[in-house]
């Protein structure tokens, strides 16, 4: 039996079923990205720390809709440096 393998953004490309629901998740808060950001936060907030989560992620949050693969996240030196200790 041989075995293909589609890749992630050829499969997006060619099924608008699994576009949609791709989309939908991140729309929805459920996706990888957002569980990176709820990651982050739970590591900060024990240091106190204070951040902004910036770019596609914010944006989003204000109606403007669009997707992204990617988080920007801004801290203060102090702050870094006690998430990396």
């Amino acid at each position: 039996m041989t075995m293909s393998v589609v890749l992630y953004e050829q499969h997006l490309r060619e099924s608008p079923y699994f576009a949609e629901y791709e989309l939908s998740a991140f729309f929805n808060a459920t996706d990888a990205i957002w569980h990176t950001v709820r990651l982050l936060y739970t590591a900060l907030d024990p240091v106190g720390s204070a951040c902004a989560v910036s770019a596609v992620i914010a944006e989003n949050q204000y109606g403007y809709h669009h997707a992204t693969t990617n988080v920007d996240i801004v801290l203060i030196q102090p702050d870094l440096d006690a998430l990396v200790s």
